[in-house]
């Protein structure tokens, strides 16, 4: 993997429930993993209607070396790129090699 290519930094979150102060129910909250350089490659867009609201999708590959850090990334998981949410759909390790993770991610707007 060429080091020229990543040139984005992205932060992989995982979700953690913690008991909330006022109520004592648990509360969802996102916990960062690592903050790792990656290539953010997006793939397709689309628009569709959903409960009469107009959404659209965008797709994303990002691509980043694999390391002890990573090698534990779920679809459970999403990546914080510059504030944008990006949900986990799949993570592929090439041939695994161990040497780079491609990771495809979906992003969802109402517009």
């Amino acid at each position: 993997m060429r080091a020229g290519k990543l040139d984005q930094r992205v932060t992989i979150e995982q979700p953690v429930e913690v008991r909330d102060a006022d109520y004592g129910t648990m509360v969802k909250t996102w916990s960062p993993v690592a903050t790792v350089w990656a290539a953010v490659e997006p793939l397709s867009g689309r628009e569709f209607f959903l409960n009469q609201e107009q959404q659209s999708e965008l797709t994303t590959r990002i691509r980043i070396r694999y390391s002890s850090l990573v090698a534990g990334i779920t679809p459970k998981m999403r990546i914080n790129f510059g504030g944008r949410m990006l949900q986990i759909t799949a993570v592929m390790n090439l041939l695994q090699a161990d040497d780079e993770l491609q990771i495809m991610c979906a992003e969802w707007r109402t517009t």
